[in-house]
């Protein structure tokens, strides 16, 4: 029976199984895109967000790199998928594409995300990249993130400024970074 065939009847059946089956199946004939469309249609046939990030790994070990891009960038656009962008922001960063990196940040923020970036600022602090953390909450707080305010203040208060954390909190940043004064 064709893939079309087959996801017409599950579609007319409303069988999440039978349409999973035939990702499985496209994915292991090397069928990407019609495995995608598999885990799409499913998730909108039951009102539930796709999961594409499995999809992306066999176009990485094929060396297909735009390929897993593209799942990865569908799956943060079109879905909100936090795990893309840190798969993303990862890899940009092994190879040492702050362009990309920053490229993608951006594309967060335009996508009206920003609290994804306090989130992976969190990852950030969490294995002691105490910069980079502070520089997406940053980002975060000028993207309109009012989190990214307490978690800046965290950072400030384990580093010992207690009377800059509480400025922090109270009166929001300069555009230079500095805890804005009272007014």
């Amino acid at each position: 029976m064709l893939p079309e065939a087959l996801t017409a009847l599950a579609r007319g059946a409303r069988n999440s199984q039978a349409l999973g089956w035939l990702a499985q199946q496209l994915e292991r004939a090397g069928d990407i895109e019609g495995a995608e469309a598999s885990i799409v249609e499913t998730a909108k046939s039951f009102g539930f967000v796709p999961n594409l990030l499995p999809l992306a790994e066999p176009c990485e070990k094929a060396g297909d790199l735009r390929g897993s891009e593209r799942i990865y960038l569908r799956a943060l656009d079109d879905h909100r998928d936090t795990r893309a962008l840190a798969h993303l922001a990862q890899r940009y960063e092994r190879a040492g594409d702050v362009r990309a990196v920053e490229r993608l940040y951006q594309r967060v923020i335009d996508n009206g995300h920003p609290f994804l970036l306090t989130r992976f600022g969190e990852s950030r602090a969490a294995t002691g990249d105490v910069r980079g953390a502070e520089r997406l909450y940053r980002r975060a707080a000028d993207a309109g993130s009012t989190r990214a305010l307490g978690w800046l203040a965290g950072l400030r208060e384990r580093a010992g400024d207690a009377a800059g954390a509480r400025r922090l909190l109270c009166w929001g940043l300069e555009a230079d970074g500095s805890p804005d004064q009272p007014w």
